[in-house]
């Protein structure tokens, strides 16, 4: 009983220990739940800045087409003008390679951006899916923990009516003794009765001899022993 105790316990605080843990594992996960979450916030956020973005190259595009074609319309009108009209050629000349490189600047920058959404689009429905692994992780951990819970608690009931069924032994165990005392104390009693009853008995025998003896003697000596009895006087009767 006393092993069995000391195991109960044991595995009592081995179950309570393994319900820490997985209190810690359960909270672990909703950190990462969470975490999961803000992230696809995060990653929705990027999502609408890219588009955003995109409106904003379009834009530029737009500015850059038209740029363009002022210049080409200066640079028309600056032929037209002849050698009055030469320094404002080669300005329109400069304003319109800037927007040709504007133009390439934002086309490259457009290709960039799509391949972000399309790398965002992808990180989110991984996102997803991580989530909705971490929610099924997140269930089963509950009911793990449910289950772990619900065995700590068994396991130390268990423990404590174990250890209430060791005392109860103990007692037993206390009690036989006192009994084995008492018992081993009226055996020696009744040794003591015995040994004294068996003495008794040898004096009354002896007491039985020795009177038997002297009486034998006493009648012996008695001289109207044996003798015929006298007849006794009549009383005469009362008047």
């Amino acid at each position: 009983m006393e092993e069995i105790s000391s195991s109960a316990s044991q595995n009592a605080e081995r179950s309570h220990q393994t319900d820490n843990l997985m209190q810690e594992t359960v909270s672990s996960v909703d950190n990462g739940v969470a975490s999961m979450e803000n992230m696809i916030k995060s990653i929705d956020m990027i999502e609408q800045s890219s588009k955003e973005t995109s409106n904003i190259i379009k834009n530029i595009d737009d500015i850059t087409f038209q740029t363009n074609l002022l210049a080409l319309n200066a640079a028309v009108e600056a032929a037209r003008a002849g050698e009055a009209g030469a320094g404002f050629a080669v300005v329109a000349e400069e304003v319109r390679n800037l927007a040709g490189r504007s133009a390439e600047a934002a086309s490259t920058t457009r290709q960039l951006i799509e391949k972000s959404c399309n790398n965002v689009d992808q990180m989110i429905s991984v996102a997803g899916k991580v989530e909705q692994i971490l929610n099924n992780i997140q269930e089963s951990s509950l009911k793990a923990a449910t289950l772990t819970d619900e065995t700590a608690t068994a396991s130390k009931e268990q423990a404590q009516a174990i250890n209430q069924v060791n005392m109860a032994v103990a007692e037993m165990e206390k009690a036989v003794m006192q009994n084995s005392e008492v018992a081993e104390g009226s055996a020696s009693v009744a040794h003591i009765l015995s040994t004294q009853a068996e003495q008794l008995s040898k004096i009354i025998i002896n007491l039985t001899d020795i009177v038997g003896t002297r009486g034998k003697k006493s009648l012996s000596s008695d001289p109207d022993h044996d003798q015929p009895d006298q007849p006794q006087a009549k009383l005469p009767p009362p008047t």
